[in-house]
């Protein structure tokens, strides 16, 4: 899925925590957390040229695969994450929820993809165990009238809860803004 998918998704699930209860910033940064998986794209596009040792040994050991939904798409990075969270912010489990909740978001929306993910990458890659496992994927193609159809989607959601919650989002603007000052 495309960036601006993620960020609708992760959007409008940090609307509904944060009218469930959830501070704003903790809300928000579920819209944040929603990107993070893609930074492996951004290693895979852009910082690691194709004649390099380091791509040549990923791929000699990672069967060929590339570093984009593989690294940085998968369970286990989502529960080493959380537990940074977890020892670093003191526990605090506000922000793991809003963290958590924006990672799997960007997750589940490219389960959808017809790439898919390996949700427990690298066990299951087929390229690495010579069998697939824990593999999902859907039939929507990423930047296709499918993904357009989901953009849709999120945005009239975002608009009901916005249209439902009116009251409370301008308490959260307001709550934004103080922060901001």
């Amino acid at each position: 899925m495309e960036k601006a998918t993620h960020i609708l998704f992760g959007t409008l699930l940090g609307f509904l925590l944060y009218y469930n209860g959830l501070r704003p910033e903790y809300a928000f940064l579920s819209a944040v957390a929603s990107i993070i998986p893609d930074i492996d794209w951004m290693i895979d596009k852009t910082w690691v040229s194709k004649r390099s040792i380091f791509r040549r040994a990923w791929k000699g050991v990672f069967g060929g695969r590339g570093f984009h939904r593989t690294i940085l798409h998968n369970i286990w990075v989502l529960i080493a994450l959380d537990a940074s969270i977890l020892i670093v912010a003191g526990y605090n489990y506000l922000l793991l929820i809003g963290f958590s909740v924006g990672f799997m978001s960007h997750l589940l929306l490219d389960s959808l993809t017809k790439t898919g993910i390996y949700w427990f990458w690298p066990y299951g890659d087929e390229k690495i165990t010579g069998r697939k496992r824990f593999h999902m994927k859907w039939r929507i193609r990423t930047g296709g009238l499918g993904e357009r159809l989901v953009q849709s989607l999120l945005v009239l959601g975002l608009l009901a809860v916005i249209y439902f919650y009116e009251g409370d989002l301008r308490a959260l603007l307001d709550e934004l803004f103080r922060m901001i000052k």
